[in-house]
């Protein structure tokens, strides 16, 4: 597979493509955004880009937002590299239409893990692209292409049940995944055990939290990744060599490999065609400084995993969440866009993204809009879960 490395430091250049090169990639460089660019919009473009933060010429944000707003039939997957002082942009990087984003030093156990799922998920774009295309031309032939979109629009699947989303192939193989994640990582063969193993631990937990949302059927999936701090030293000395010298280094590393997992977990949905949105980049957290009781919800799966020295717990929460439309004066914190939003002057300009999660800051700026164009401005959104308000909004809880 091709992958594009686009670095203004010669330095950096060489050292991604060494590695990537005993990885067995075949490595094309660029120096600035421009010559990126330039390189993405060949016809045998690379399916895979890795940004650094601060490109000369165009920005690595400007050539993710071409990249989504331009019609093509390829899918290029993107991972940024941001500086540790950047860390509170990710968001931004991710809202720009990025599919990754790696904190530097690279770490590269995580990089090639990474670089695995974006190698599953470009194959099955290419393949799904392939299906679309004999289909379209099978349809032209017939001559029956307006009777086949009356009747997918008319025989949508009901919303907001989740025993639909437990009859998913990837839900119901997720006890297989973890365990592939982790030998991608390098960390071993990970083994099932009992989840209640867990609840006799004293030690002070980390608790990794992420997010998927559903579109057919309209579901909210909390996902939580535990461990004991024990474990959390053990996995982070297997990854990096070194014992952790705080728990800032535990909380990276549990975000990282939680991210890594979410990916992976996308893409089995991705090969199966199932439309989903993930908002949020995972986030990690010390159990003692969470809310005493963080929400529930009966419609919850638990999962546990042990290598040597290492203890893993991996839970998924449910929660029906129908996409509504809200104008913009009805739009809450943490809502989620389900379509992506348009200009209401230039219809093809897109402003902002599915997927993208409203802060204070996007919810100001729409309404602002809605003033300027005197006139409402609807959104079709998705209300986070009980327990993102509560990790989130803590004190609104």
């Amino acid at each position: 597979m091709k992958i594009l490395i686009a670095d203004n430091n010669p330095d950096s250049r060489r050292n991604f493509e060494d590695v990537l090169a005993k990885w067995g990639y075949e490595v094309i460089v660029a120096g600035d955004g421009a010559e990126a660019w330039n390189v993405l919009q060949a016809k045998d473009a690379p399916p895979v880009a890795i940004l650094n933060c601060m490109l000369p010429v165009m920005s690595e944000i400007d050539i993710c937002v071409k990249l989504r707003g331009t019609n093509s039939d390829t899918y290029t997957y993107v991972i940024l590299l941001a500086e540790q002082a950047d860390k509170m942009d990710v968001i931004t990087y991710l809202d720009s239409g990025a599919d990754n984003c790696l904190i530097k030093p690279i770490e590269w156990a995580k990089l090639r893990a990474l670089l695995k799922v974006a190698e599953r998920i470009t194959e099955h774009q290419f393949k799904l692209q392939q299906r679309i295309s004999s289909l379209e031309s099978s349809l032209a032939r017939d001559n029956v292409i307006g009777d086949q979109e009356v009747s997918a629009s008319a025989s949508k699947p009901s919303s907001g049940s989740s025993s639909l989303l437990s009859e998913l192939r990837p839900i119901l193989e997720i006890d297989q995944l973890l365990p592939r994640v982790f030998a991608e990582m390098g960390v071993g063969a990970a083994s099932a055990i009992d989840p209640a193993t867990f609840e006799s631990t004293d030690d002070a937990e980390l608790i990794g939290w992420s997010a998927l949302i559903f579109k057919q059927p309209e579901v909210w999936l909390d996902i939580k990744m535990e461990f004991d701090r024990a474990s959390a030293n053990a996995l982070f000395q297997t990854l990096s060599g070194s014992p952790a010298s705080s728990d800032e280094e535990l909380l990276d590393m549990l975000s990282e490999t939680l991210n890594i997992f979410q990916g992976y977990f996308k893409a089995t949905f991705d090969e199966e065609d199932v439309d989903i949105l993930s908002p949020v980049v995972p986030k990690a957290m010390l159990k003692k400084n969470l809310p005493d009781q963080l929400p529930q919800s009966a419609a919850c799966r638990e999962y546990a995993y042990s290598l040597p020295d290492i203890k893993i717990r991996l839970t998924l929460i449910e929660h029906s969440s129908p996409i509504v439309l809200k104008n913009a004066f009805e739009l809450k914190l943490l809502d989620v866009l389900a379509e992506p939003l348009h200009s209401p002057k230039k219809k093809e300009d897109v402003i902002l993204y599915s997927g993208v999660i409203l802060t204070t800051r996007y919810i100001q700026k729409l309404q602002k809009m809605a003033a300027s164009i005197r006139e409402d401005l609807f959104l079709s959104v998705v209300e986070a879960s009980p327990l993102t308000k509560a990790l989130f909004l803590p004190s609104q809880n």
